[in-house]
């Protein structure tokens, strides 16, 4: 299917710096090369929700009196993986006293894999939920405008009164009642 619907019921994914992209291409880089993608982002994704549900598991990566060994282990149970290359990830990260690369590295892993298999992500926010209908027909939509596969993260903001604003990379499309109300306003401000 060209347009998939995916909801997020969370904030906006986690902000990924500039070291943990730097991780994240060369992980990505290695999972390419063997056709490792999915597995690879899978257990980074299982860490990142983790790391997210329970912020004492990032005070657990960071504490000195415990192994590295011992808390790359816990990552790789955690994940429920035995892929090699993820294990391998995780120690060298772990090693090097960074896990804070961690929480953001599924984020920037799924920006390279997205660009690499032409898939675009499109924030999506409505004042009420999207139904599944309405998800499916407006990826549909996207993905006639772009000519690519469209992946929608909805969420919800109230303060939009009504319709729908999208963002994909740097273009935004306002649909919003809050943006037509704006303009009537600033139009009737004018006269």
């Amino acid at each position: 299917m060209r347009g998939a619907a995916e909801r997020r019921t969370g904030p906006d994914a986690m902000p990924v710096d500039a070291l943990t992209r730097r991780y994240a291409a060369a992980l990505y880089a290695e999972a390419a090369a063997g056709g490792g993608e999915a597995a690879v982002f899978n257990s980074l994704e299982v860490i990142a929700g983790a790391m997210e549900a329970e912020p004492e598991l990032a005070t657990l990566l960071k504490h000195p009196g415990i192994p590295d060994a011992t808390k790359a282990e816990v990552l790789v149970r955690l994940s429920g993986t035995e892929d090699k290359l993820y294990k391998r990830f995780v120690e060298l990260v772990i090693s090097r006293g960074r896990p804070q690369v961690l929480a953001g590295c599924a984020e920037a892993f799924r920006q390279l894999w997205d660009r690499d298999r032409g898939v675009t992500r499109a924030r999506v926010a409505s004042a009420l939920p999207l139904t599944s209908e309405q998800a499916e027909r407006l990826a549909e939509a996207l993905c006639r405008l772009t000519a690519g596969e469209v992946h929608i993260d909805a969420t919800t903001e109230p303060d939009l009164v009504g319709g729908v604003t999208v963002r994909m990379g740097d273009t935004l499309l306002d649909g919003s009642l809050r943006t037509r109300l704006k303009k009537v306003a600033e139009t009737l401000r004018a006269h």
